[in-house]
């Protein structure tokens, strides 16, 4: 079985070839715009949101929405069936209902959008047996406790797709925010990796990061951003 790895899109994926079945770690649309103003005024205690006029900040929610909306879009016409987590920089259907009241814009649903395609499926928190293999997922986490709920729940996995990458495994992040690389991975995940060695790990999150690497019988996949891999099991 031949499967394809997307890394986080934000905003453009490549052509896709033919295979069994795609999997993709989350971030769809381009958060060029959020991360920014995060980086510059929500990390400074400000809320950008009352500092930027209202065409900037509709500017910059339209650029992530209505990018990851292009992208289910182009996942769903693949007619591949995709195994999506979310990201970070992907929006809930509170968040996006939240951003159209408070500013009275009318941005579409990423969910709703994801629901019209019967080949993509959210595994967050799910574990789905497809073709002999079996596939769980985690959305983006910030409470360890929370993945770890759901995988003291789950035995062995052929593959476990996350955003979020293992504790000190590809998970290195370096900006110019930080005053080092600093390993932010999840310990949840590097002691499921540990104690239930699952074959592949598959996260993203972490661009700079990008990379394969092994611990003990799993293999971790770090897909990066807007790449293409292709795995055969």
């Amino acid at each position: 079985m031949k499967i394809t790895i997307l890394g986080d899109p934000h905003g453009k994926i490549s052509i896709l070839g033919k295979t069994d079945l795609i999997l993709c770690t989350g971030d769809l649309g381009d958060a060029t715009l959020l991360r920014n103003y995060f980086f510059k005024y929500t990390l400074e205690g400000e809320d950008w949101t009352g500092i930027m006029p209202k065409k900037e900040i509709r500017k910059a929610y339209s650029q992530t929405i209505n990018s990851a909306i292009r992208v289910i879009q182009k996942l769903g016409k693949t007619k591949t069936p995709v195994f999506l987590v979310l990201g970070n920089a992907d929006f809930s259907e509170e968040e996006t209902t939240g951003v159209n009241r408070t500013f009275n814009f009318k941005f579409k649903s990423m969910l709703k959008e994801i629901k019209k395609y019967k080949n993509i499926v959210l595994v967050n928190k799910k574990v789905i047996r497809f073709k002999g293999l079996k596939i769980a997922g985690l959305d983006f986490f910030r409470e360890e406790a929370e993945a770890k709920k759901f995988l003291s729940r789950t035995k062995h996995l052929d593959i476990l797709l996350t955003h979020n990458p293992p504790y000190k495994m590809l998970d290195k992040a370096k900006n110019k925010y930080l005053k080092a690389p600093t390993h932010v991975g999840s310990k949840a995940l590097s002691s499921y990796i540990k104690s239930k060695k699952p074959r592949y790990l598959i996260c993203g999150h972490i661009h700079e990061s990008k990379g394969t690497s092994k611990l003990k019988k799993t293999i971790v996949i770090n897909a990066g951003t807007r790449t293409k891999k292709v795995i055969s099991l």
